[in-house]
């Protein structure tokens, strides 16, 4: 590339949050050459040199496997894109502050309940283990999830109608794969009601919680809906990838499409989603709306991470409450704003929670009382 379009196109990518860790370097090391002045604005080159004046900036939080630089005397946290600084006061501030408790990250946990009450805690089962009902076989698998197979082809109509539930507590996620082929992933304080063999046109499962899919598509040319019901939606599919967000302590229920297509119903109507589309309603029913959203950001639970964007405190914390098996309060005098960032989910609480603390102005904190997590102005 020539070097001019080279630098050009650094500039580009530095406007929009885009430089990877490397080319930050190489960024503030031409910019410090003087080799981008006649690429940047004068409002850009006054942020890059306020950048420079600072002695020490920290950033939100750290990517998964996040690596710390130092680059043009400024230390710096790659953050998915995002940089964002902690103003020196507010960090001497949070000085010597510690939590006094401490929460481990969430875990592959979760109960299988079988259509005769039988409860089984599938931590506690060993891998390769096999859970005998009749013609269908549930095994665990060396990774520690379950696969429901047929014990032989004959046997498709058997125990048709016995509903199985798997439900992951707080703290806890879980895959399983249906007999149908179909693949779920549920996360943290979900639960999933389905058949041990489907029969008939459709392929009908229950969630609460949320989960993502990847829909097996119906043998042969049979068409076979795979149905997923919630709360206030009914999404139905043949083959695809999708995630369901239906918990009930949320404003919305949210249903995205990675690949493929479905079609989303509730009692205003129906709609098609595209890939990279998000069909939203609001618990107390309304409008069914459709957004286009970063479906990454959505199945960021399945990939390891907390992302993003443009988030509300509240709404990061409920995701913490439920990862982490906590209960949060709030103070009535927190001050409003939005976040943006990833994080881990591999951390331990108290490192989410300190990096958490040291975004945007650093104007709130954390409390331990009895046991709940207190969201408190920072004093």
């Amino acid at each position: 590339m020539e070097e001019r379009a080279f630098y050009k196109k650094l500039v580009e990518r530095y406007s929009k949050h885009e430089l990877s860790f490397e080319e930050l370097e190489i960024f503030f090391h031409l910019f410090n050459e003087g080799k981008l002045t006649t690429l940047l604005s004068q409002s850009m080159q006054e942020e890059i040199m306020a950048l420079e004046q600072r002695k020490m900036h920290k950033t939100f939080a750290l990517r998964r496997f996040g690596r710390l630089a130092v680059a043009c005397s400024i230390i710096l946290m790659l953050l998915g894109g995002y940089y964002v600084l902690l103003p020196t006061n507010n960090k001497k501030k949070l000085e010597n502050k510690q939590l006094l408790t401490d929460r481990n990250p969430g875990s592959e946990q979760a109960i299988l309940t079988l259509a005769s009450g039988k409860v089984i805690d599938l931590n506690s089962i060993p891998a390769g283990k096999e859970i005998d009902q009749s013609n269908i076989r549930i095994i665990k698998n060396g990774k520690g999830m379950v696969r429901y197979i047929f014990k032989n082809d004959k046997a498709t109509n058997t125990r048709a109608q016995e509903m199985h539930t798997l439900k992951v507590p707080a703290g806890g996620q879980y895959e399983i794969t249906l007999i149908d082929g179909t693949k779920v992933w549920l996360n943290a304080a979900s639960t999933l009601e389905f058949p041990a063999n489907f029969s008939g046109r459709e392929r009908k499962v229950y969630l609460t919680g949320e989960a993502y899919f990847e829909v097996a598509s119906a043998k042969g040319s049979e068409v076979r809906p795979f149905i997923v019901h919630t709360s206030h939606q009914l999404i139905t599919v043949l083959g695809t990838r999708f995630d369901v967000n239906a918990y009930s302590n949320e404003k919305q229920v949210k249903t995205t499409l990675m690949q493929g297509g479905v079609k989303v119903a509730t009692q205003e109507g129906e709609r098609m989603l595209k890939p990279g589309q998000q069909a939203i309603v609001s618990h107390s029913g309304g409008k069914l709306n459709i957004a286009e959203v970063d479906v990454e950001s959505v199945i960021d639970w399945k990939n390891g991470d907390f992302v993003f964007n443009n988030e509300e405190l509240t709404s990061i914390m409920r995701k913490l409450e439920r990862w982490y098996n906590i209960q949060v309060v709030y103070a009535d005098n927190l001050p409003k704003g939005q976040y943006s960032g990833q994080i881990a989910r591999n951390k331990k609480l108290t490192e989410v929670l300190k990096l958490l603390r040291l975004s945007g102005d650093g104007d709130f904190d954390f409390k331990w009382e009895s046991g709940v997590l207190h969201v408190v102005p920072l004093s």
